[in-house]
């Protein structure tokens, strides 16, 4: 019996070692494929454009449309923008005429990220062009209205809250001032903008 219990042990102590000189496995390469070219792809100019459509005021009841890339360069970006504003009839050279302004920008813009969680501020400042046109009231005649473009500077600054990751609402206060000379259009054309405030609700979306 003992010769047999001596038996196992060795036994035992021989399987113990040949256990431990086997080599250890490594477990299988679990890292994932690359995924394919088309598989959730996104620009990275395009994840970075932003269009707004804002109304309120601007000399008069004004709508506006930007197209912004904000992060262009770090916190630098930039903006194009298109606003029309209009006045309700007023006496302009001894009749009674609504006056349009068309507003063109160019801004560069600053971001300011997110002071406060899910606020969101910015400022922007750049060269303007406006044209201003007078069309006497009634007047449905194209010929009978007078235009005059002049160039100016403006800067405003605008805050968003954000309603999603992409979609967020705006407030805008903006200040545009015309230079020199109107350069008349047309024929009576009417005096230069001048000094416009703007103050702006709306929606802006980030593609």
């Amino acid at each position: 019996m003992h010769a047999v219990r001596s038996s196992l042990t060795l036994v035992a102590l021989s399987l113990a070692a040949a256990a431990s000189a086997q080599p250890v496995s490594t477990p299988p390469d679990t890292a994932q494929p690359f995924a394919s070219p088309g598989a959730a792809f996104s620009s990275p100019f395009l994840s970075t454009v932003e269009v707004g459509l804002t109304g309120g005021y601007a000399a008069g009841g004004s709508i506006q449309v930007t197209v912004s890339r904000a992060d262009l360069l770090g916190p630098l970006g930039v903006r194009l923008s298109l606003g029309r504003s209009g006045s309700d009839p007023s006496p302009v050279g001894g009749q009674q005429a609504h006056l349009t302004l068309l507003t063109y920008g160019l801004d560069a813009t600053y971001n300011f990220g997110q002071p406060v969680p899910g606020v969101a501020t910015s400022v922007y400042g750049g060269p303007r062009y406006g044209q201003l046109i007078l069309r006497p009231d009634g007047s449905g005649d194209p010929s009978n209205e007078a235009n005059a473009g002049a160039l100016g500077l403006g800067v405003g600054a605008q805050v968003g809250y954000l309603l999603t990751n992409a979609f967020s609402f705006i407030a805008e206060l903006g200040l545009d001032q015309y230079l020199g000379t109107a350069k008349a259009v047309s024929q009576a054309a009417p005096e230069r903008p001048g000094t416009v405030f703007k103050a702006l609700l709306g929606v802006k979306y980030r593609f």
